[in-house]
């Protein structure tokens, strides 16, 4: 069975955003661990392995089952973040920029899937549709959870120390 090339290109572009998406979250858990805030390091982290471990494991096993290749592009973790990281003294804004950072990349990542489920749905891709539904799901709750923690980091009443989710 063949799917639309179409939705193989989405999918495939999927998995490199999630690929990119993990560079750029270990990349943060390593700031975050430089500068002491080892529980918000370990979340961040966990995003990180979420995306290898759960969702491009996912779609490889799925381009797989209908025998179709695997295309990744590489791309460099923006390293300007560092820089603003070493300027500013707050570890409260450090924290706040970096998860903002986070929360940015997982609603654009979170809007290519939506637009996948769009594309699958509208060219009665029906498994496509389905199996996206995983990670329409998995983006909401992952979202949720940034911003909870953002909001309790901008509380000026609670340290980054404290923070729990």
């Amino acid at each position: 069975m063949k799917k639309d090339k179409k939705i193989i290109n989405k999918l495939i572009n999927l998995y490199n955003l999630e690929l990119d998406a993990h560079n750029h979250y270990m990349y943060y858990a390593s700031i975050l661990d430089k500068i002491g805030v080892d529980n918000i390091a370990k979340f961040v982290k966990k995003l990180a392995s979420d995306k290898t471990e759960a969702h491009i494991t996912r779609i490889y096993d799925y381009l797989v089952f209908f025998r179709e290749p695997l295309e990744i592009n590489l791309s460099n973790v923006k390293k300007n973040i560092l820089e603003t990281v070493n300027k500013e003294k707050s570890i409260r804004k450090n924290v706040f920029l970096i998860l903002s950072e986070v929360l940015k990349n997982e609603l654009k990542n979170r809007e290519h899937v939506n637009e996948l489920a769009d594309f699958a749905l509208n060219s009665k891709d029906y498994e496509t549709f389905e199996f996206i539904q995983w990670f329409i799901k998995d983006y909401v709750k992952d979202i949720r959870e940034l911003e909870r923690l953002i909001e309790l980091i901008d509380d000026q009443e609670i340290s980054v120390h404290e923070a729990k989710i």
